[in-house]
């Protein structure tokens, strides 16, 4: 099975992933390095990029989801919780 994630753009909201790095504290250069990928890949995540997009990754959206998630409010929580059930159309 491959890790690389089939984006559909009108879907991914980078924006969303921008605010949660936001209220954790993380600067693009420290999350990057806690997730083990570039600043450069961040900021092309963050821009909406589609190449960086198209080659990110499962295993790093689920990394930074936890690394972002213990710094962040009960409403993002549950935010992230409700995204990662609409992204992967998970409604039952």
């Amino acid at each position: 099975m491959s890790d690389r994630l089939n984006i559909d753009m009108g879907n991914f909201d980078a924006d969303f992933l921008k605010s949660m790095r936001k209220e954790a504290g993380f600067t693009q250069l420290a999350l990057a390095q806690r997730l083990g990928i570039s600043r450069e890949t961040v900021i092309g995540i963050e821009r909406k990029n589609a190449g960086t997009i198209e080659t990110l990754s499962l295993k790093t959206t689920k990394k930074w989801i936890k690394v972002c998630r213990s710094g962040t409010s009960a409403t993002t929580r549950k935010t992230i919780q409700d995204y990662i059930i609409n992204f992967f159309d998970l409604n039952v």
